[in-house]
Parts: structure tokens; sequence; C-alpha cells
């Protein structure tokens, strides 16, 4: 039987669900493939992947896919690894850069300025250097005043876990306490999503088989991802163990399906759409 193909982003609120399967556990039934997180829903209806951990909108948007239940990359609270960040006040906010990677984050970006705070700036996918000050990159606009940037994964992490001298003069929005203050539940931000095509028994077993092992493995994957953003290790190991959920439960049933109602409402998915669960 031909190996499942599993999509795994390079995105560290959501290592430890992926982990086994990095780390080659149940390799004669999986192989791992890394792929940037906005291909995963075209991956998996195209048939490139046979699971993906994609971004929660995404399962909404294609009636085609299934979600994995009981699993999830969630934040009850504070996310610290999804922010908008800008050099203004955010009340005066007319143009915000989502960058191309986060289409989730970018949904509820829209949804809490809009309903939390009633703004209505203009959106603009283009990647921008985070803040003013920032070494300009060819392609990539200085962040000017009332302007304001998402940023999420490492880049959003060091920001928040690199002390009070990285956030100096910037307007912080944490998406994840906007979203509770907002509808009083959590943020689900990923989820394994399945093509219909893709079978193996007890199927659900081995993902939460890697996330076991991944919990256990905090500390490691701490220290990696230290290597990697500069951050201290005890930090990151607290931010997984403390900000992300990873249990799909019924407040997090929640707060997924008021995330899908809310995308709906702004035209951020289909009218009606909701994600559908694989049986069993």
């Amino acid at each position: 039987m031909p190996k499942l193909r599993v999509g795994i982003g390079d995105v560290l609120d959501a290592r430890p669900l992926a982990w086994g399967f990095l780390k080659g556990h149940h390799a004669d039934l999986f192989a791992p493939v890394l792929k940037p997180l906005p291909l995963m829903g075209r991956l998996l209806a195209q048939g490139g992947l046979d699971v993906g951990l994609a971004p929660a909108i995404d399962a909404a948007r294609d009636p085609e896919l299934l979600a994995l239940p009981e699993l999830c990359v969630a934040f009850p609270g504070e996310a610290r690894s999804l922010v908008l960040v800008s050099p203004s006040p955010l009340s005066e906010l007319r143009r915000v850069y989502l960058g191309r990677s986060a289409r989730t984050a970018a949904a509820v970006a829209r949804i809490v300025l809009a309903e939390g705070r009633n703004l209505e700036p203009e959106y603009l996918e283009a990647d921008t250097t985070p803040f003013p000050g920032a070494a300009h990159e060819a392609g990539r606009p200085r962040l000017e005043r009332r302007e304001a940037a998402l940023l999420i994964g490492g880049t959003a992490l060091r920001l928040a876990l690199g002390g009070g001298q990285a956030a100096a003069g910037r307007q912080v929005l944490d998406l994840g306490s906007a979203w509770r203050e907002l509808t009083g539940l959590p943020l689900v931000a990923g989820l394994w999503v399945v093509r219909p095509a893709a079978s193996l028994p007890d199927l659900g077993f081995y993902f939460k088989s890697s996330l076991r092992y991944g919990m256990s493995s905090l500390s490691a994957i701490a220290r990696e991802a230290a290597a990697e953003l500069g951050v201290d290790s005890e930090e990151i190991a607290r931010f997984l163990h403390e900000s992300v959920s990873y249990l799909l439960r019924d407040e997090e049933l929640r707060g997924l399906e008021e995330l899908v109602r809310r995308a709906a409402r702004h035209g951020l998915a289909p009218a009606g759409a909701a994600i559908r669960f694989l049986p069993g």
C-alpha cells in the first residue's frame, strides 16, 4: 500500500502535533512532506497530499475536504504567535498588510478589527517589513504610520518573547486575546485536513500518537526552535505548554464554528460553510 503523504508546514505552534511524523514514527505508513502553509488546502484538493496540517479556514472553504476530529492548533487566550503590529494607535489604522501565509489569522484580523474595533482599513496581501526602522528588503515596503502588519509564527514570537525592547514604541494586538474578548471562545487556527480518498483504518490513532510524542518532547522542540529563532528555549517550552491547545474539545468546537460563521458573514468563507469531520 502506498504511504500516505502528510503535509507539514514549518510553524512552531503546530510542531508538537507533527513531531512523530517528523521523527520517523510509523514511517512504513506515512511520508512527511514539508510544504508552505498556504499551499496545504490547494495540494489536498488537487491530490498532491493525503493529509495536511492546514489553516482551519481552508477546511471551511472546500466542502470536499474532511477534518480529523479531536486534534487542532488552538489558542485559549493570548496567542503570542498571531499579532498585528503598528507604529500608530490601532484606532488610526488605514492599511493592514496581511502577508500570504496565514489565512485563518488574516480572517481573524479582519473580523476583530471590524466587529471589535469598528475599523475597516484597506487590506493588502503583500509582505512587509514588520515595523519602522527595520532594514528595508527588496519588494517589501517599510511600515509607515497608520499602517499595521500581521505577524505570525517565529516573527511574532521573537517580538513576544524577546523582551520589552522588541515591542518598544509599537502597538501590538494579540489576535488570540482579541478573539477571546470578542467571542468568549478559543481561537482554532489549524486542523489536520484529510482528502476523502485517503483511507487507513484507525487513522486518528497515528495522529494522536504523534501528538503524545510531541508533548513528551517539548524540551527538545524548544531547544530546536530556540536555535532557529534566537529566543530562550524555556520561554518557547512555556509558550507551547501554556498558550497552545491541541485537543478539539467542546469549547474549541464552538470556537471553530463561530470562526466559520463570522468568516462567512464577512465574505471570507462561502455562505453556509461548515467543517465536516472524518467519521469515527
